[in-house]
């Protein structure tokens, strides 16, 4: 069964804002509707006060302030790969705000070049933002995850509440609390994708492209989710709402959230490598341990 929900700085006095390494959406980076630090007009910006729902990016990057609104950044989005695979977890909690077409162009054009077994490419990619058109999926969503918490989740969900103050009990709270987040606020949310597969269950090639867009998202500071719910308790009536051939064996992967993210990138914390990785044989040893993460901000 799918998953269904789903430092140091480098100080630089030539760095400006001409370098086409000025902007990375660093983690301790913080997205605002206005620059606490510089208030008012930035320089080459537009000014806050005439964009109030647009959030702007501030960041440091070669011990320089560096303040921008999404659209000046187009062309200059300059991430280390490893601070997008450690820093891309789910985002859920979004901003209304819409996602700009150039953005999304390059979140489907980054998807699209993504493996897929024997170069079929037989996917497609549904981008939905007409509230009408989510407004109907929006209370599909909400009861689909009051099943999935009622069944699937049923026991964590009784334990935690066994249990409040467990590790795992705390951790199932926060999960619970963010899908709950995403399902009161479903028709809030600016854009969401959802992805086809056409005859091909396995997922293996429709995964990697969901998973490289919600990288090219990361790169310009958007937040994602990838959830199943709605495929598997109302795939019928999201195909009818979205207009999907029934007959042609197209299979709903996922749908993906992206917004703005009203909380702040970081490492995700997770069982180390050594619990879940064997070597040749199941149970074996992987042959190394990582107790802590292997990379950090401090190393980008």
């Amino acid at each position: 069964m799918p998953t269904l929900l789903g430092g140091s700085q480098r100080r630089s006095s030539t760095a400006s804002a001409e370098d086409p390494r000025w902007f990375r959406s660093r983690p301790w980076s913080t997205t605002v509707d206005s620059c606490p630090r510089t208030p008012g007009p930035r320089p080459g910006n537009t000014p806050a006060e005439q964009t109030p729902s647009l959030p702007y990016f501030c960041s440091w990057q070669y011990g320089d302030h560096i303040c921008r609104h999404p659209s000046q950044v187009d062309g200059k989005v300059a991430m280390d790969v490893y601070e997008a695979l450690y820093t891309t977890r789910a985002m859920r909690r979004v901003k209304p705000d819409p996602v700009p077409m150039d953005i999304q162009a390059k979140i489907l054009d980054a998807a699209i070049r993504a493996p897929s077994g024997g170069n079929t490419q037989n996917w497609k990619f549904l981008l939905v933002d007409d509230r009408d058109v989510i407004g109907r999926l929006a209370p599909l969503y909400r009861d689909a995850i009051d099943q999935l918490w009622a069944t699937i989740y049923a026991d964590r969900i009784a334990a935690a509440e066994a249990d409040p103050d467990a590790a795992a009990s705390i951790q199932m709270r926060k999960v619970q609390s963010s899908a709950d987040w995403l399902a009161d606020h479903f028709a809030e949310v600016p854009l969401f994708m959802f992805a086809f597969i056409q005859g091909d269950p396995s997922g293996g090639s429709i995964y990697p492209a969901v998973w490289s867009a919600q990288l090219a998202a990361r790169a310009h500071g958007i937040g994602s989710s990838l959830t199943a719910v709605l495929g598997f308790w109302y795939p019928n009536e999201t195909f009818e709402i979205l207009g999907v051939p029934t007959d042609e064996q197209w299979i709903m992967a996922g749908c993906i959230s992206f917004g703005y993210p009203l909380g702040r990138w970081g490492v995700a914390s997770r069982r180390p490598v050594q619990d879940v990785s064997y070597r040749n044989q199941w149970g074996a040893p992987v042959g190394f341990t990582v107790d802590e993460p292997l990379w950090t901000p401090e190393q980008s």
